[in-house]
């Protein structure tokens, strides 16, 4: 953790944890998890999420798909190793 509190969490999403998964190249990317944790809260066991994020892009989109879709955008943060 750093002096504005920022902790780096590594997650890596594996093939074999979802029933259908695309993924053109590995992407590193810097957000929120308490947020990210708030709207997965929301999502049912039988909903599907999809999330995309472009090449040179500062955010990802959550779609979510149930008996009403939802999209929510999230600003994501540039992360630099040193």
């Amino acid at each position: 953790m750093d002096l504005s509190h920022v902790s780096l969490v590594a997650l890596l999403l594996r093939p074999e944890g979802f029933e259908h998964y695309r993924c053109d190249r590995n992407l590193s990317m810097g957000m929120n998890l308490g947020n990210m944790s708030r709207m997965l809260k929301c999502v049912g066991n039988d909903d599907i999420i999809t999330l995309k994020a472009d090449d040179g892009s500062d955010t990802i989109t959550f779609m979510f798909e149930s008996a009403s879709e939802l999209s929510i955008s999230m600003l994501l943060f540039f992360v630099s190793f040193c």
